[in-house]
């Protein structure tokens, strides 16, 4: 298993000082007037990253500033129109921003009016859940970030300043992304023996997938989930190995596929990207997220062994302490590739080979 960075996609927050005369209530005390201009930098994509337009698109922002002892200063929305390469949100003097005065900056990026909280504190921040559709709604990722922006510098008397303060917030989406990339036939010696000659691919699904996420749990890459939620499988799934784990038979749309068509895989070939699935965090190694390849090996005429129905299960995780045990972390990208040797199938480790590539789906900070 390899972890390697990848960078296909951005947003990017700019904090610095300006000047305003806006005739708004709530002026700083003693003249030591500050402003905050936000620059908000719309993501890009890149095709040799698996990546889409729909997952880096914004169409809307929330920026939201506390105090860092949590109290509500400001909050300003704004929608972002089709090709509209970045939208600046401005916070003048008469917010009560003050110099020398640190702020928590928290970015939402595409969340439903709906979902977004009437109470201004950062505790009804980090309440907020969204479920799996909703997050990865087309065009409308969920995303999320905060920082502090450190201490302001003084607005003069003229209303001019000579050094902007400056700060970047990377929003990061709330889903993560799985990809069986590569599905390999290279039965073993004992295998072939045994007259195994291909494997037809019936579905491929998820269980034990998140319904829902906190949006908003803390620094950007943070892996927090919603404990009360149910969970969600591809389908219904009761073999020994899971027990227990059959927790909701109803089928979420995109983590269930079935393949009618195409599916067989010879011995010594492969077929690539055979299922690609959006779910959310899952901390839960008692419940952990499966990848599961359903369908049948099939035997020469001459071996007289009829076809075998054969489930093949993949752990989704990483490669450090952290996540070996099965925790699936949010913005998160995991690739599959698979090769079949056995077929006694579950996750006989023998007979089954897993290579996960485990990359953080990192935003990219881009110039400004």
């Amino acid at each position: 298993m390899k972890l390697r960075n990848r960078f296909f996609a951005g947003l990017a927050l700019c904090a610095f000082a300006a000047c305003s005369n806006d005739d708004e209530p709530g002026g700083p005390e003693n003249g030591q007037a500050a402003s905050l201009s936000i620059e908000i930098v719309t993501p890009s994509t890149k095709a040799t990253d698996n990546g889409t337009e729909a997952e880096s698109k914004l169409s809307s922002i929330r920026v939201v500033l506390f105090t860092e002892a949590g109290q509500f200063v400001a909050q300003k929305d704004a929608e972002v129109t089709a090709g509209l390469a970045d939208k600046t949100i401005y916070f003048d003097r008469s917010k009560g921003l003050k110099a020398g005065t640190s702020y928590q900056v928290i970015a939402l990026a595409n969340v439903p009016a709906a979902e977004l909280p009437t109470t201004q504190t950062p505790g009804a921040y980090d309440a907020l859940v969204s479920d799996l559709a909703t997050a990865t709604a087309d065009n409308r990722f969920i995303m999320s970030g905060k920082v502090s922006s450190g201490a302001l510098q003084a607005v003069t008397q003229d209303n001019s300043e000579t050094t902007p303060n400056k700060v970047t917030v990377p929003v990061a989406r709330i889903a993560s992304k799985v990809i069986l990339k590569s599905l390999t036939v290279d039965f073993s010696a004992e295998a072939l023996a045994a007259g195994a000659d291909s494997y037809t691919v019936k579905e491929v699904y998820l269980i034990n997938g998140k319904k829902e996420s906190k949006i908003y749990g803390g620094d950007h890459i943070s892996s927090v989930y919603s404990a009360s939620a149910a969970f969600m499988q591809g389908k219904s799934f009761t073999e020994p190995l899971f027990a227990g784990h059959d927790k909701d038979a109803e089928v979420l749309s995109g983590f269930y596929k079935a393949l009618t068509t195409n599916n067989t895989i010879a011995n010594a070939a492969s077929s690539n990207d055979l299922f690609t699935s959006y779910l959310l965090a899952n901390e839960s190694t008692a419940n952990a997220t499966y990848l599961i390849i359903n369908g049948t090996v099939n035997f020469t005429a001459a071996s007289g062994t009829p076809a075998k129905d054969v489930f093949y299960a993949v752990l989704l995780k990483g490669d450090d302490t952290a996540t070996a045990a099965g925790r699936v972390l949010r913005n998160t990208v995991y690739e599959i590739d698979a090769t079949i040797s056995g077929i006694k199938g579950g996750r006989d480790e023998a007979g089954f080979r897993v290579s996960i590539s485990v990359d953080p789906w990192t935003v990219a900070t881009l110039p400004v």
